[in-house]
């Protein structure tokens, strides 16, 4: 089977990206193409395209911040609401310190580390990507595209610790959701 595998990195607009691959593929399509032009009952070649990005795709205008600081002159809750409103998050700086977060990153890949031995070991068969299953601890979004549910872990309760009894927190949900229970 023939494969093209295409790499940039830059500062390119999403735009840009697909106008490139999209003439790289039609030009890489054309010269197979051109090849299997003596050969009868062949099958037109297909094309597959993964993209991945190491950084955000812009999912807002340009120019407008879901990072809502703190200071003595802003309304705070007033701005995190409206904004978690219309975008449906928001960021705020500060809320774990450097320490905190690396231990929140380590008791995270712990969960990851142990539901995949979980699933390893009752259900050694299941290919991941292709088989359809179900699991308490995972959301699926696809097959190939999973969320794994905390619950009962050290990560949960770090987070219930560190982040859900901060006043501010309990009062921005409050607001958004009318109960923080």
């Amino acid at each position: 089977k023939p494969t093209l595998i295409l790499s940039a990195v830059g500062d390119f607009s999403p735009d840009e990206i697909l106008c490139a691959v999209n003439t790289e593929v039609r030009q890489f399509l054309s010269e197979i193409s051109e090849r299997n032009d003596n050969m009868e009952n062949e099958i037109p070649p297909r094309c597959e395209i993964w993209a991945s990005a190491p950084c955000p795709l812009p999912l807002m205008p340009e120019g407008l911040s879901l990072l809502v600081e703190k200071n003595e002159e802003s309304n705070w809750l007033k701005t995190a609401t409206a904004t978690f409103q219309e975008w449906g998050l928001l960021m705020q700086s500060s809320m774990l310190n450097a320490d905190e977060i690396a231990e929140l990153r380590c008791l995270v890949d712990k969960a990851i580390t142990e539901t995949h031995q979980m699933i390893s070991n009752f259900r050694p068969n299941i290919k991941l990507g292709q088989d359809v299953f179900s699991f308490k601890e995972i959301a699926s979004r696809s097959q190939e595209r999973f969320d794994l549910r905390l619950l009962e872990t050290d990560a949960i309760r770090f987070v219930e610790r560190h982040v859900m009894k901060r006043l501010d927190v309990a009062a921005l949900l409050e607001e958004v959701l009318g109960s923080v229970e």
